[in-house]
């Protein structure tokens, strides 16, 4: 009974020592503590509306050197970012600026959404974080992603869109429609085959959301189509509907404002809640055109706080069947 005791009290003291010493061997061997802080303002480097570059002072406060790498956390799946500029060892109490850019551009951190950095210690395997962040974008263009560059394929659809644009077509039985990259990477082509049959047009879109306070900086921003082929416009003569055309589309509000090429002429078409711009321009060759946006916007008109669609198009009716190409190089703005 006594020899029971003397172990209860031997464990009793145990206990705080054992702590202590786990506790002092923590002191001696516990990995770095790396404080995170994000450069603030935060530029639209790349033009699209979204957070593609950070810069960082990040410090090591612990005792022991990190070799860092950097992800961002907007949404559930997260990629690494690679580091552009800074040592990716980082000393005992030093400080140290980081540039970091996102490796795919569909990962770019969107404009308003929070967001946290993350660092990852390849020594001691743990994460550090910085504080939970909101993304307050500067020098986003009212147009984003002019040039319509990162085309990357959208795994749902299984179709190459550029990023920050979406992609729509209608097309018949006997038609079809492609939409990709005019260059490899950037601008857009967009091909149609109209077969004649049905009553629809067989239409492809490369469209953009610009919401209202943009579409005011849109109508004093000067902006250039340039293309490297395009589809003729025509109409039909009985009833002066498109026939065929391609182009800049601005829809707001119920209306439509088109900004279409030709090779014989030029002026003003009016149909019900829809206006035509006709520029004269050589369509077999390449070439570039300033945008009439203050005429076509003040034509769509609509509430302040609506938002419009600002797409390139290239659409063919029935009555006009066979293939055509529209090739867009990029917009100019400014």
């Amino acid at each position: 009974m006594r020899k029971s005791r003397s172990l209860v009290v031997l464990a009793v003291l145990l206990v705080p020592i054992v702590a202590l010493a786990s506790f002092s061997w923590y002191i001696v061997s516990r990995p770095a503590e790396v404080r995170i802080s994000v450069r603030l303002p935060i530029v639209d480097l790349d033009g699209v509306g979204a957070g593609t570059e950070l810069q960082l002072d990040v410090q090591n406060l612990g005792q022991n050197p990190v070799e860092l790498s950097f992800w961002v956390m907007w949404f559930a799946f997260v990629r690494d970012w690679e580091i552009l500029e800074g040592a990716p060892v980082l000393d005992p109490g030093a400080t140290q600026t980081y540039r970091i850019r996102v490796s795919n551009i569909q990962m770019a951190i969107p404009d308003g959404s929070r967001y946290i950095v993350k660092a990852f210690d390849r020594i001691s395997g743990i994460y550090f974080r910085s504080e939970d962040l909101r993304l307050e974008l500067e020098g986003s263009p009212p147009l984003r992603n002019s040039g319509l560059w990162y085309w990357s394929r959208n795994t749902q659809t299984g179709v190459l869109h550029p990023f920050a644009w979406g992609l729509d077509w209608a097309a018949g039985a006997d038609d079809a429609v492609d939409i990709g990259p005019a260059d490899a990477s950037s601008g857009a082509r967009l091909w149609l085959r109209e077969g004649g049959g049905g009553t629809g047009p067989t239409l492809a879109v490369v469209h953009q959301a610009i919401n209202a306070s943009d579409l005011l900086r849109l109508r004093d921003t000067p902006v250039t189509l340039c293309w490297t082929f395009a589809i003729e416009y025509r109409d039909d003569p009985e009833t002066g509907y498109p026939l065929t055309a391609s182009g800049v589309q601005l829809f707001r509000g119920g209306k439509l404002a088109w900004f279409v090429l030709s090779r014989s002429t030029s002026g003003i078409v009016d149909l019900p809640n829809h206006r035509i711009f006709v520029v004269r321009a050589d369509t077999d060759r390449g070439g570039c055109a300033p945008l009439p946006l203050g005429p076509m916007i003040d034509f769509i008109g609509g509430a302040p706080l609506e938002d419009s669609s600002f797409a390139l198009f290239a659409v063919a009716w029935p009555k006009a069947p066979g293939e055509y190409h529209f090739a867009a190089t990029t917009f100019v703005l400014g």
